[in-house]
């Protein structure tokens, strides 16, 4: 009697955990409504002074318009249980606000500071991409989702800790 040999075909695909879809579904929905917000931006005359600050805006236009589709896209596959769909959609998402950031980087260079808002853009800039590269090296190879999951949700999280941070500042201490 000779058995046949077992092929990844046939073994059947490790289930994802719930608590990633759940976080999926939340990162993408938060994300999907906060580029759906930002669409009015996208008609905005900035009044272009130089090629740089045109180009910078061009691009940040660009991303204000591809953002929602991306987040909905994300947003409809994590809700369909396509986990690794929404991981790719949203680290994409990630990358394509790194590629924005590029020209103001070259125009007003890294500025790097030790405050919460220099950390925050520090992450922005640096962390974030690095982030988004592994989400989908994660996600193509079908390895460690829960990881991929969490390194998507880095921004989003730390976006509504930013605002609940500003809200609690002018709660405080008042504009």
């Amino acid at each position: 009697m000779t058995l046949a040999p077992m092929t990844l075909a046939a073994s059947p695909a490790p289930s994802a955990p719930r608590w990633l879809r759940v976080l999926l579904i939340a990162v993408a929905l938060l994300d999907t409504l906060v580029a759906l917000s930002s669409v009015p931006a996208i008609f905005y005359d900035y009044g272009d002074q130089t090629p740089l600050v045109a180009a910078a805006q061009t691009l940040n236009k660009a991303q204000l318009a591809i953002a929602p589709f991306l987040a909905g896209a994300a947003l409809w596959f994590a809700i369909r249980h396509e986990l690794r769909h929404a991981i790719v959609a949203l680290a994409a998402a990630m990358v394509v606000a790194w590629i924005t950031e590029l020209p103001s980087i070259a125009i007003h260079g890294m500025e790097l500071s030790a405050d919460l808002p220099g950390m925050f853009l520090f992450a922005r800039r640096a962390i974030y991409p690095v982030l988004a590269v592994g989400a989908i090296v994660l996600a193509v190879k079908n390895r460690r989702l829960g990881l991929a999951g969490i390194f998507v949700s880095v921004p989003t999280v730390l976006g509504i800790a930013n605002t609940l941070m500003f809200a609690g500042a002018v709660m405080i201490w008042g504009f």
